[in-house]
């Protein structure tokens, strides 16, 4: 049926009615533009200095930006940096933040208020901020702090590639400066000693190369590493039996396959010594990296060695955990074993770290 309308106002009327009824029953397709934002903007600023990894001078950079891009009406801009030791960057102590840093001319920049961990890498990130206007974060950059030895408490960094230790005692051996090179020993009496106050829960990291699997014909079971009460360090038969000793040792008569000992604090029984006897020969290769790792607390203890690419595992060479406490009262760390005279001849040790849990 037709609607015959003969006023035209009314004829008019009616179409712009019926327009409307067809936009708003026509879904998202027809719908009216919205009007132009008025509000301010900011775009992420762009990460200036230092990027790609950069090493620092010193151990607390600068970290600088160039100026977010600002829409609409902005006054004044602040800026908030972040760093961390870890790309998510995680609340509490492993992010520093840096809030309210007024914007400069053309760039931004925050100094960090603390010290970083010596030669590990760190990641950094800033936005700007203007009342409720927030900008995106800048892309995440990297950058390493300064590659020196470095000591504040039950935490060290020894690089050992720079001709310098920061050890307490050095026995013996010579440095090999350069990306492949550390703290080398020449002897069987070579060691590196660092004493710190009682830890019961850390971690001793370090990297070891240039050994492989035979030993001297003086038939003597070889130590990378040794732990124990500094008191005994001076004598053989009182390291050997004292209830603290710690030590790892590549046996000489099993192709170069890994022994744990670690005592915690009880007598010589097997029921208080930590023994792995995980004899399987091991094929060391000389010109290959290996990562130690050495960890105890909350009631456990464990070994791990694997060869390494300077970031990462890739093949797990060995590994052995145990139970019990450990607290030597005066808390020594050693590459090689000096009281012994078993340190392991001819391996290379680089950045070693001992860091609380």
């Amino acid at each position: 049926m037709r609607l015959l309308i003969r006023d035209p106002k009314l004829h008019l009327a009616v179409i712009v009615t019926s327009l409307a009824t067809l936009a708003s029953c026509s879904g998202g397709d027809a719908a009216s533009p919205a009007a132009p934002g008025t509000g301010a903007g900011l775009a992420a600023p762009t990460a200036k200095s230092p990027v790609g990894g950069a090493e620092i001078l010193g151990l607390r950079p600068t970290l600088e930006v160039d100026n977010s891009a600002a829409t609409g009406s902005v006054s004044s801009v602040t800026y908030r940096f972040e760093i961390s030791d870890s790309v998510d960057f995680p609340a509490g102590s492993r992010t520093i933040v840096v809030e309210n840093v007024a914007q400069g001319a053309a760039s931004t920049s925050a100094q960090i208020a603390s010290d970083l961990e010596p030669g590990r890498l760190y990641y950094w990130r800033a936005r700007a901020v203007s009342g409720a206007a927030v900008s995106n974060y800048s892309t995440t950059e990297t950058l390493r702090a300064e590659n020196r030895g470095f000591r504040n408490g039950q935490t060290i960094y020894d690089p050992l590639t720079n001709g310098q230790t920061v050890a307490d005692e050095r026995y013996g051996g010579h440095f090999v400066t350069g990306a492949d090179g550390g703290w080398q020993a020449d002897g069987l009496s070579d060691s590196l000693d660092y004493n710190i106050p009682t830890c019961t829960s850390c971690r001793v990291e370090f990297d070891a190369t240039n050994f492989d699997r035979s030993t001297p014909p003086e038939d003597v079971d070889q130590k990378w590493f040794s732990m124990g009460d500094g008191s005994t360090f001076g004598s053989f038969i009182t390291f050997r039996d004292h209830i603290w000793k710690m030590h790892v040792e590549k046996r000489s008569g099993d192709g170069g396959a890994v022994k744990l000992i670690w005592r915690k604090g009880c007598n010589t029984d097997d029921s208080c010594d930590n023994t792995d006897n995980f004899h399987v020969p091991i094929a060391w290769e000389p010109a290959r990296l290996y990562h130690f790792t050495i960890e105890w607390g909350g009631g456990a203890m464990s070994v791990s060695v694997c060869e390494w690419n300077g970031t990462a595992c890739l093949a797990t060479m060995y590994r052995a955990s145990g139970t019990g406490t450990y607290a030597p009262p005066s808390h020594r760390i050693e590459l090689g074993t000096r009281p012994r005279n078993e340190t392991l001849v001819g391996a290379r040790f680089r950045n070693l770290r001992v860091t609380p849990r």
